[in-house]
């Protein structure tokens, strides 16, 4: 994953401008996330008072999401995370940026507040879609591990996996670890070798001695 981290100028509407201007030219085509501070907003509700985002510097940020295909999932209410302690309004700057086409799930949180900036954190949370729907990892009984056949039959499985890409894999992993449990019930499992008593007549000698010498 690709992420771009963006504190966009907050001195003029011009230099925000120029700034979204570069980073469409200038932004590698695979960033999957751009995240950090836009000092604009482009919904009436992400200010307080209201305010329309008729700027320029508006204009180039929505050229820039329209061009790289972004989307903006805000937290549950949209919260605001920037309080203005000289003039007294709050804004939603701070904003993650997802591209479309990326394969991951984003989800936005806000944390609590510390206090310590006149912004608020923010938290990303991340699902890949190409993870696995269950677990990938399961267990077999340890004796199984022991079974010649099936550790054959096991590897031949997983070399017909290995030429494929990741998607392939984990569309497969179920399927694939039914496979594996219906081997390890398919293939007897490796028999029992008794113990044999010891002929050794030292060895009788041995224990018995210690019999003798726990009874006295």
């Amino acid at each position: 994953m690709k992420l771009a981290a963006v504190c966009a100028p907050s001195d003029s509407d011009r230099a925000r401008t120029t700034f979204f201007d570069r980073m469409a030219t200038r932004m590698p085509e695979d960033v999957d996330l751009i995240v950090g501070d836009f000092n604009i907003v482009l919904r009436r509700e992400d200010h307080s008072p209201p305010k329309r985002a008729l700027s320029s510097s508006a204009a180039a940020l929505r050229r820039l999401i329209e061009a790289r295909n972004l989307e903006d999932p805000p937290p549950l209410g949209s919260p605001h995370t920037f309080f203005s302690r000289s003039s007294g309004y709050t804004a939603r700057l701070d904003t993650v940026y997802a591209t479309t086409s990326s394969h991951w799930n984003i989800r936005v949180g806000m944390p609590r507040d510390p206090g310590v900036s006149d912004h608020a954190p923010l938290l990303a949370y991340l699902d890949s879609q190409l993870a696995a729907p269950h677990s990938l990892v399961w267990r077999l009984p340890p004796h199984r591990l022991k079974n010649v056949n099936l550790m054959r039959d096991t590897n031949s499985l997983f070399a017909h996996l290995a030429g494929t890409t990741p998607e392939v894999v984990y569309r497969q992993w179920d399927r694939t670890k039914r496979s594996i449990k219906g081997m390890a019930r398919s293939w007897p499992d490796p028999p029992i070798i008794p113990k044999i008593p010891s002929t050794d007549p030292l060895s009788r000698d041995r224990k018995s001695t210690r019999l003798n010498s726990s009874h006295t």
